[in-house]
């Protein structure tokens, strides 16, 4: 017969311990100590300081070892070590058993919770080799994770740049198509046409890079104006579209209208003449009408406007085309 030294027990598993025919604990390896540190002293009843649970649930260390359970799990009644998995052996002629436990899947709590390090367990344990995996599993989800939120960003980044003019920094056609998504067919708005006048001969007598100053002032003016609800759009060129969602009343649009022209003609006295001409189109409450017919409506608006000189703003119901009080 072959006498194991604690000493190679020791070294050969150290999350072992050794019970006699009475279940008391007569020998535990050095990782387990630590794990059992303030709650074990030699010769402790194993019942006392550990939970065996059987297939057929809750047992003592001695029905354990008479029924042969080879496999079973084992929790600590005190302190913070996780349940474990153990192996029991019955040692024959020398009576008792010994008991190899291993941490299994908690490995990752149990090397927290106590500091455990590699040399607290067998060198041919594969404990550390699933916990690389753990870990290296948790590093792999977080890269990407924030590779998904680097290409979301980026996606809606791209998005905001395909609905965004580079020049002005107003939604462009794109944005159009989302704002007509938003406003729907039905409900209370106004659309605001801006054309500038003259616009031509600014860039002829001023050169292109004032023109598009011209186009960034117009559009700060609009921003300046306008609610942050509102959608505003380089329509194209000199164009420019702004959608007020809710707002049909004249008065308030005579407003709106007067301070954006009023703003264009302070906007620049050292500067390229800054003026412009407004086409309004409203959709009331219960009337039913898509964007493209509004926008074609404050179109006519915009050239009732400059039919009457520069600086004017006109308004256009279903019914009614009205010249607006604002003037620049």
């Amino acid at each position: 017969m072959i006498t194991l030294e604690p000493e190679v027990l020791n070294a050969l598993c150290p999350m072992h311990l050794i019970v006699d025919d009475t279940g008391r604990i007569t020998h535990i390896g050095p990782t387990l100590a630590r794990v059992c540190e303030g709650h074990w002293t030699e010769g402790a009843s194993f019942d006392d300081l550990f939970t065996v649970f059987a297939r057929h649930g809750e047992t003592t260390v001695l029905d354990m070892s008479r029924a042969a359970c080879s496999r079973v799990r084992i929790g600590l009644r005190h302190g913070k070590a996780p349940q474990m998995r153990a192996q029991v052996l019955p040692l024959g002629p020398v009576g008792g058993f010994l008991i190899n436990l291993s941490f299994g899947i908690h490995v990752k709590e149990a090397v927290q919770a106590f500091g455990l390090k590699s040399e607290d367990f067998s060198s041919v344990d594969t404990t550390f080799e699933m916990l690389f995996l753990i870990e290296a599993n948790a590093v792999a989800m977080q890269a990407w994770s924030r590779i998904g939120e680097r290409l979301q960003a980026a996606r809606v980044s791209a998005e905001l740049e395909a609905r965004t003019d580079a020049l002005t920094g107003l939604g462009n056609r794109r944005a159009m198509m989302a704002a007509e998504e938003a406003i729907g067919a039905t409900g209370p708005v106004a659309v605001l046409l801006l054309d500038l006048d003259g616009f031509k001969k600014v860039n002829d007598e001023h050169g292109h890079a004032e023109g598009d100053r011209v186009l960034s002032d117009t559009a700060e003016i609009l921003r300046d104006v306008m609610r942050a609800e509102d959608y505003l759009i380089r329509s194209g060129g000199d164009e420019f579209l702004a959608i007020l969602p809710g707002v049909v009343d004249a008065a308030v649009l005579d407003t709106i209208a007067g301070r954006v022209l009023s703003r264009m003609g302070d906007e620049r006295p050292e500067k390229a003449y800054l003026s412009a001409s407004i086409g309004v189109a409203v959709r009331k409450e219960g009337e039913t009408e898509d964007l493209a017919s509004l926008i074609a409506r404050a179109d006519a608006a915009l050239y009732a406007s400059k039919a009457q000189g520069p600086g004017r703003a006109t308004l256009t119901s279903h019914k009614h085309i009205t010249a607006l009080g604002a003037t620049g």
